[in-house]
């Protein structure tokens, strides 16, 4: 019984490559699938488009992944369009919403919600923030605040 050749640094390489890939075009096209659905589904047409962006990355890096796994190096162009193509959808997400705060909607529409939420958990905002010191006007910018480190 002969010993197997070694694998090459190269191969190597390329079987880890091969492996991200096709893990990386698998989560991102049903991940992305799934949240396009959704957003289809509640008829938010700006996170639908986002998704299809994102999902279209995903197919990219599956079609990547089998180029280069049949030995044609243009399948390592597609994995690094996808990838690209990925984060320019994830900035451009992050950015919009970024600027997305809205201090008035924030009054308007989730304040009230969040009294409600409270409220029906036994809860009561005005009794939280008398605790904490803080009155809604202080709460605004420490919702803002958390608003931009979320994104």
């Amino acid at each position: 019984m002969s010993p197997s050749a070694p694998v090459s640094p190269a191969d190597q390489a390329l079987a880890r490559v091969l492996r991200t890939a096709r893990g990386n075009g698998w989560s991102i096209a049903l991940l992305a699938g799934l949240g396009t659905a959704a957003s289809l589904g509640l008829g938010d047409w700006a996170g639908a488009a986002t998704g299809l962006l994102a999902t279209t990355a995903g197919v990219l890096e599956l079609r990547g992944h089998r180029r280069l796994q049949r030995g044609d190096a243009t399948g390592l162009r597609l994995l690094v369009r996808a990838e690209l193509l990925l984060l320019a959808v994830l900035a451009v997400y992050a950015l919009c919403h970024l600027a997305s705060f809205d201090d008035a909607a924030f009054r308007q529409q989730d304040l009230p919600r969040l009294r409600q939420a409270l409220h029906a958990g036994g809860l009561d905002l005005q009794e939280i923030l008398a605790r904490s010191g803080l009155t809604e006007d202080q709460l605004l910018p420490l919702v803002r605040s958390l608003h931009r480190a979320v994104y």
